[in-house]
Formats: structure tokens, C-alpha cells, sequence
């Protein structure tokens, strides 16, 4: 084959082959490792180096010229000669690689180059070409390809595609996953350019911009992007991640990209849900944790944070179980848990866990496992609620629980428990001591123990409670069933109300009172009795009444009576003895005058005696109309009526700002006159009599004994002092007895009676009056008045 190899013999002129030098050229050429050739302009070779002999095939025709028949490698022959042919043609650069047949049978890998050597009008003159072994670069190769197609193939096994970019040409490779990833058909093998139109179109630039990135840096970096692509024209828009290694030559110069590619779509989808989970679960009270396949944490949102304390940094990563010291409550717990976590991937309980201080806390478990989109388990995501508290009070309820069923089990009443809409939920023993009918029979069915003429009005009551929420009393009969007896019971209902008033159940408590009701029959007849004697001594008293009544009339007719007739004969005594005085004084004795003055004196005294009794008998006989009465007043009245007495003995008599109190003004005109009469009557000879009047408020702290004086009521505490002779402090009880004279009564005048009738129109009034004094240092008065009366008489 002539045109394979163009060489010639010699292409050295033979006439002027005599030049040393070109044996020295041939000597270099046998030196070389590769072929070395030279071919006429047509392309027949006349010429090549020793390392001919190498090769199978390759040998001289009888008319001299070089027969390659059998050397190429068959799928090689075709390519190699139009290569060849082309290059003749067209005067360019010859360059081929093929594969030769060797000496010992097997094909080696050649490179094969020519150049064409050219006259100065451009004429080829002759090719020069070589023959460079690359049977082991080749193979390199080779190994090189199918370790990519090795990776190409395991990698599109995972659904990756690959692809590898020419950055000189702008074309991209892709291999079949990847046009599907991509969701094109083979037209894609064209420049980029073409095709932006498949990329969504925000995320073009950012894909340009990430390859020129990766292009300017060489194999120091990496190309990596997820952008979006359209499939199916513009009706899906899907996520896809390129992933790709810059090639460079010696040169570091970009060669080609090469890369891997995978649709992310349900990733991204998956990351968006997460991500809205991971916000969702941020926003919730409840600690929400993620965890992989060995317990570590994924994720921890801020309830789980304020949970257990633990801040999201310092426990991601972390095992779960041995972080937080979990622990069932019970070994059931523990096996219930590994059942139905295994066979269904969910479970709902409670556990023990610790705070990051170290404080157990009670925790509400809602785990289920996670799966990828292929159904592949991941992990496992739980719901922690603290109900710590919760249980804590669980058990205070269920403590008191028990502490109520104890105490209402002791206590000798029927109680009972029952819902807002008037369910019976509780009975305590006691119903079965006093009716003898189960707790759980009753529990269904305790009508049939009440007396049937208690049973509607009962319900009717307990059906008005649980309409108007309302509590209520009442007395019923329950049967005995060992007895056959029935007792009566007072029932008192009452209902649970919370914060917001809501009813939350109905308590009942029922008292026998059986005896109560035994004893008041007995009570009954008592009354019965004794109502015929009150009656019978109402009636005693009554007719007492009636006679004392007319004893009052009769006394104070008497009264009157006797009064006239005493005074008569004394005014005839004073009569005629002022007429002897008047007549016969002249011839009177001495000694007569003074027996006529002493007569004169008895009388007058007697007189005084017979008013004075008068007065006190007549005091309680008559009613006094009560009024409110200013004491600044009342005093100013007595001064006036006791003027001449008062400028006799040079008095002062000292008061202001007394206040108004309510009274009969006739009887309190009475006493204070009484009061002021006896300071200036037991004045002391050549001393100026002083009274002082004064008041103030008054309260009963303590009710002394038979005092009239009670709590709650507004008293006023009125003194009456004076500077005369006063009275030795023993005799502060006896001188408000009817005639009792502490004086001897010619030194001073009076019946007795002055300040006992005060003492009763004190007590007339509800009010109190004490004396103290000192023998001729004077005296004090204390009256305690009610300021309001509380009738309308006195």
C-alpha cells in the first residue's frame, strides 16, 4: 500500500549522492525510536529507517515499491487511507493514529505525522513523516475510558447523569441519564447557547457565571450549581444539581469539564417541606426533635430549648437517649415501646427525662419514624410535652381522691358525688350501712329506696338545681331493706363551680336526723303543754296586771287624797300660828316665840315632806312624751329659776357646747334642778359654790352586771361636780335611797327624796347615775344617757 507510509528509498538525488552528511542523517534516523519515512509529492515512499523491520507485512513488490497488504489493523484501514489521501489533496498536515500489525502477531498503537517540504512557489517536494509507538499512552487510555464508563455506569445506576463540556467548542456531552435528567433528546449535543432555553430563565446567568468561575480557577476549583430546567416545553419545572471537575492540559489550560448531574426535585421539595416544618415547629410550644438512624440529633426547635435547657448549638450531633437520660416508667412501657415502634413506626407513651440542671422531668412521647422518598427509614422525629406539672397534680387529685373516700367512709353521712348534668359517679359506704342496698346497685338505681311519697318532689327539686345551677335543701325517707323501716334524711346539695363558674360536678351530703324528728314529735307535745300553761299564766298575769293597775289608781287617788287632807291641817297650824304671832307676839315669852318658830318650821318641813312624796309616787304613773332636747337650754332655765339663790350664795355654775339628747324635757329639767338645788343647798359657809357641767362621748367597752347600758348603742357621759361639803365615799349607794339624810336636817333643809327621784328618772331614760365624793371636798355626779331613746315614752 503505497500511499500508507510515504516514504521513499531515498530521496536524496543519486547524481549528487555522494555527500557524506546524509550518511550521517540515516545514521540519526535508524537511531530513532520511531519510523521515520519520506514520500514522493504523489505519496509513494521511498524511504524508511531501519525501524521497518519491526513490524508484520511490511516488505518490497517485485517492481521495488514498499506493499503494506495485511499491516493496518482492519477497523483502521478505511480511516487511515482517506486520512492520507485528504492530506495529499490538500497539501496540509498529515496526522492519524491507528493501530499496526507486529512482528510477534499483535497491533500497536501509532502515531502517524507528515509534514510536506515545499519549493519556494509552494510546490510539495517531498512528505517527511514519522511513526511514534503510543501503544502504551493507548492503553492508558483505554483504561482511563472504561474506568470512566465504569463510573459513568455505576453512577447513572444511582440515577446521576454525567456529562463533560468542551469549553473551545461550547458542546456539551450528555449521557443518556442525564438527557433524561434533563428531560431532552439527542439534539442536546450542540452549543450551549442553543439550549439556554431549557434553563429557568433567573437561573441562566447564575449557571454562566458558576462555570466562567470555574473555568478562570482551573483544577484548583470545583463547578457546582443547582438551578431549575424545563421539561416537557415550559409545562414542568424541575431541580437540577451539576457537580463538575475542570480538565486542564500541561499547560493548564481548560480542556474539558467533566461532571455528574442529578435531579433534586423531591429533594428540593423535601427541603421546602422541611423548611416549613422547621418554622412550623419553631412556632410551637412542644419540644419537637429529629434524630438519624443512630439517635443523633437532626433537629431542635426552641421549644425543646426552653424544655430542657439545652441550646440547639451545643447539642446537634449529640445522642439523644444518653443526653436527655432517657427512661420508661415501667418495663411494660419499655416493651410496648419496642413493639409498636418496630411494627407500626409510631408510638405514643411517657418517659423520664432530664433537664440539662439535672431535674427529672415527666415527658408526653409522640415519636414516629422518617422515611426518604424511596421509603427509606432515616430517622425518627418525636413531640415532647412536659407534663410534669400535670402529673404532679394527677397525683395530689388522686392522693386527695383517696384522702376524700377515706374521710367520707368515717363520717356517719350518706355523700355522694355526681357530673354537672347530674350523673351519680360516687356513693360512699354509708349508703349501704343505712339502707342496706349496694354501692353499685345504687350506683344505677337508688330511687327504689326512697319513700314513694317523697320520690317527685325530690326529683323535681334535683331537676330545678341542675337547670338553674342552684343549690338545695330537703328532707326525705330512705327504706332500710334489712329493717324494712324508713328514717328521714336532710339532704344538702351544693355545686363544684371553677374559676369561670363553670359547674364541674354535684356534692350531696344526707344527715339522718330520724331521732331529730323523733324528738321533736316529743318536742311538739311539750310545746303543746306548756303552751296551755303560758296561756293559762298569761292569763294569771294578766288579771295581776289588771289589779295592780287599779292599786296604781287607787294609790295615786289615795296619794291625792292624802296630800290634801295632810296639808289642810298644816296650813290651819302655820294660819294660826303666824296669827298669834301677828296678835300676841307683843305679849308672848320668849320662850313661846321660839316653841311658835319651831311649829312653824315642823309645818313647812311637813308640807315639803307630803309634796316630795307626792311627786315620787306620782313619777311612774304618767307617760313623757320623748324629744330631742338641747341641755345648753335645759341648764339655762334651771340658772333663771334659781337665780335668787344663786346670787344669795355668789354661785358659778360652769357649762358650754352640751350636747342635744333625746328625752322627756319634763323629767331631765327635773334631775339636773334636783343636781344643781343640792351643790348650792350642801354648800360649804364662806366658800364661792363652783358646778361644773361637762360631756363627753361614751361607749360600753364591758356590760357590767343588771347594768342597762349595752354595746353598739352611742351613750353620752355627763359630770356634775361642785366644791361643797361632799359625802364620805361608803355612803355613795345609800344616798339615792327614798329619805335618807346624811345632814342633820335642821342645818340643812330637805325630805330625802331628792336624789332617789333622780336615780329613777335615769333609769327612766336607759341610762345610769353614780356619786363620788369626799367629806368637804365636794362631790361628783356621773350620768350615762342613750343619746337617741329607743321609744317614743318614757
Amino acid at each position: 500500500m503505497s500511499s500508507f507510509f510515504p516514504v521513499t528509498d531515498h530521496y536524496i538525488d543519486k547524481e549528487n549522492d555522494n555527500i557524506d552528511p546524509m550518511d550521517q542523517i540515516n545514521l540519526l534516523a535508524d537511531a530513532m525510536p520511531q519510523l521515520v519515512w519520506i514520500a514522493k509529492p504523489n505519496g509513494e515512499v521511498v524511504y524508511y529507517n531501519n525501524r521497518v523491520s519491526d513490524f508484520s507485512g511490511a516488505y518490497k513488490d517485485e517492481s521495488g515499491k514498499w506493499s503494506w497488504e495485511g499491516l493496518l489493523h482492519p477497523d483502521d484501514k478505511i480511516p487511515t487511507e482517506q486520512a492520507w489521501t485528504e492530506a495529499i489533496r490538500t497539501g496540509g498536515i498529515y496526522e492519524k493514529e491507528h493501530r499496526v500489525k507486529m512482528k510477534d502477531g499483535s497491533y500497536c498503537w501509532h502515531l502517524s505525522r507528515a509534514f510536506p517540504q515545499k519549493d519556494q512557489h509552494g510546490n510539495i517536494l517531498r512528505w517527511m513523516g514519522t511513526a511514534t509507538d503510543i501503544d502504551e499512552q493507548k492503553q492508558v487510555e483505554q483504561k482511563i475510558k472504561e474506568a470512566e464508563e465504569r463510573w459513568r455506569t455505576a453512577l447513572e445506576s444511582t440515577e446521576m447523569g454525567t456529562w463533560e463540556y468542551d469549553p473551545t467548542h461550547k458542546t456539551f456531552f450528555l449521557s443518556d441519564v442525564a438527557k433524561k435528567i434533563r428531560g431532552i433528546g439527542p439534539e442536546f449535543d450542540k452549543p450551549f447557547e442553543i439550549h439556554r432555553e431549557t434553563i429557568f430563565p433567573e437561573d441562566v446567568q447564575m449557571v454562566i457565571d458558576a462555570m466562567e468561575d470555574a473555568l478562570k480557577k482551573g483544577e484548583e476549583n470545583v463547578f457546582q450549581v443547582a438551578y431549575r430546567v424545563y421539561k416537557k416545553g415550559h409545562e414542568e419545572l424541575y431541580w437540577i444539581r451539576s457537580i463538575g471537575k475542570v480538565i486542564c492540559d500541561k499547560d493548564k489550560k481548560p480542556q474539558r469539564v467533566i461532571g455528574i448531574m442529578q435531579d433534586i426535585t423531591a429533594q428540593k421539595a423535601a427541603e421546602e417541606k422541611l423548611q416549613y416544618l422547621a418554622t412550623l415547629t419553631q412556632n410551637i410550644a412542644d419540644a419537637v426533635i429529629g434524630t438519624d438512624l443512630e439517635q443523633k440529633i437532626t433537629n431542635w426547635n426552641k421549644g425543646a430549648e426552653d424544655l430542657y435547657g439545652w441550646k440547639k448549638e451545643e447539642i446537634m450531633g449529640k445522642n439523644a437517649d444518653v443526653l436527655l437520660q432517657t427512661e420508661f416508667i415501667s418495663q411494660g412501657d419499655r416493651e410496648t415501646w419496642e413493639y409498636e415502634f418496630n411494627t407500626t413506626g409510631h408510638w405514643d407513651g411517657e418517659v423520664h427525662q432530664k433537664h440539662k440542671d439535672g431535674h427529672q422531668l415527666i415527658i408526653m412521647v409522640s415519636v414516629a419514624r422518617m422515611k426518604d422518598a424511596k421509603g427509606v427509614y432515616i430517622g425518627a422525629v418525636a413531640v415532647n410535652k412536659d407534663v410534669t406539672e400535670q402529673r404532679k397534680a394527677a397525683q395530689l387529685l388522686k392522693e386527695s381522691e383517696s384522702r376524700f373516700r377515706v374521710l367520707t367512709n368515717t363520717i356517719p353521712q350518706i355523700v355522694w358525688v355526681s357530673s354537672a348534668e347530674g350523673h351519680m359517679e360516687y356513693l360512699n359506704d354509708q349508703w349501704y350501712r343505712s339502707t342496706g342496698q349496694p354501692v353499685s346497685e345504687a350506683l344505677q338505681n337508688r330511687i327504689e329506696m326512697m319513700h314513694p311519697g317523697d320520690v317527685q318532689i325530690m326529683s323535681e327539686k334535683w331537676e330545678k338545681a341542675l337547670r338553674e345551677g342552684r343549690p338545695f335543701i330537703a328532707e326525705y325517707r330512705l327504706k332500710n331493706r334489712v329493717t324494712g323501716n324508713y328514717r328521714w334524711f336532710f339532704c344538702n346539695i351544693q355545686p363544684l363551680r371553677n374559676d369561670e363558674g363553670k359547674i364541674l360536678k354535684w356534692i350531696g351530703a344526707s344527715t339522718d336526723i330520724q331521732h331529730f324528728k323523733d324528738i321533736s314529735v316529743l318536742l311538739e307535745q311539750q310545746v303543746q303543754e306548756r303552751t296551755l300553761e303560758l296561756e293559762k299564766l298569761n292569763k294569771t298575769l294578766l288579771d295581776k296586771a289588771e289589779e295592780l293597775r287599779r292599786s296604781n289608781e287607787d294609790l295615786q287617788q289615795f296619794a291625792h287624797v292624802a296630800s290634801h287632807d295632810l296639808k289642810e291641817p298644816l296650813r290651819k297650824i302655820k294660819t294660826y300660828g303666824s296669827r298669834l304671832v301677828e296678835e300676841y307676839g307683843d305679849m308672848l315669852p320668849a320662850k313661846a316665840k321660839s316653841y311658835l318658830d319651831k311649829m312653824e318650821s315642823a309645818a313647812t318641813r311637813m308640807n315639803s315632806m307630803i309634796d316630795g312624796v307626792l311627786g315620787y309616787s306620782m313619777l311612774g304613773a304618767t307617760e313623757q312624751v320623748i324629744e330631742t332636747i338641747d341641755l345648753n337650754d335645759l341648764l339655762d332655765n334651771i340658772q333663771n329659776d334659781l337665780e335668787i339663790l344663786v346670787e344669795q350664795k355668789q354661785a358659778i355654775i360652769e357649762y358650754e357646747n352640751l350636747p342635744a339628747i333625746e328625752g322627756s324635757s319634763i323629767l331631765l329639767y327635773q334631775l339636773f334642778y334636783n343636781l344643781i338645788n343640792n351643790s348650792l343647798k350642801f354648800s360649804v359657809s364662806g366658800i364661792q359654790p363652783r358646778i361644773c357641767i361637762s360631756c363627753s362621748d361614751y361607749n360600753v367597752a364591758q356590760v357590767k352586771e343588771n347594768s342597762p347600758l349595752k354595746p353598739g348603742i352611742q351613750y353620752q357621759r355627763i359630770s356634775v361636780s361642785d366644791n361643797g361639803i361632799g359625802f364620805e365615799q361608803a355612803y355613795a349607794q345609800k344616798i339615792f335611797k327614798t329619805f335618807t339624810r346624811l345632814n342633820a336636817k335642821d342645818k340643812y333643809e330637805g325630805t330625802g327624796l331628792g336624789l332617789s327621784l333622780c336615780k329613777k328618772i335615769v333609769e327612766r331614760h336607759n341610762g345610769t347615775i353614780e356619786a363620788e365624793g369626799k367629806l368637804n371636798e365636794g362631790a361628783v355626779f356621773i350620768i350615762v344617757l342613750p343619746q337617741q331613746q329607743p321609744i317614743k315614752y318614757a
